[in-house]
């Protein structure tokens, strides 16, 4: 249920949805249960290499086709424009592209893997509870 929430770009703790600002631009915390999303300094660190392996894996597979085609040409020409053009979008946009899923879904595997302590908890309700007063949080 986590993950799935992450695969949707929603909070991993409540299920809320609207959490980016911009498209790279994640909120502090979730708009709706507080939650903060960096938890730690460096939490997003992971956040590279999921969306670098997830491209990686693509382009892979982008060229097991080719290859494939090569092989069932029975030795005649292959058109390699697509595969290039393919593969240019696999590197290049698709990173691009999947960033914002890749930064909820590593909030879910780190949610997943390590749960909120009670001070994130505590934190994260005070903020709701200040949210929902219609005021804003008092910075210390």
């Amino acid at each position: 249920m986590i993950l799935r929430r992450g695969f949707l770009k929603r909070c991993a703790r409540c299920g809320s949805g609207h959490l980016f600002e911009g498209w790279f631009r994640l909120k502090e915390r979730c708009p709706r249960c507080g939650m903060r999303f960096e938890r730690e300094p460096g939490a997003f660190t992971g956040v590279y290499l999921l969306n670098f392996g997830v491209a990686l894996f693509l382009l892979w597979a982008v060229m097991m086709v080719y290859i494939a085609q090569l092989a069932l040409a029975d030795g005649g020409d292959v058109n390699a424009l697509p595969i290039v053009i393919a593969g240019v979008a696999v590197a290049v946009v698709f990173p691009v592209a999947f960033y914002p899923y890749a930064k909820t879904i590593w909030i879910a595997i780190h949610l997943g893997a390590e749960e909120l302590s009670p001070e994130e908890r505590a934190d994260a309700d005070k903020h709701r509870s200040v949210l929902a007063d219609g005021s804003t949080p008092k910075t210390p």
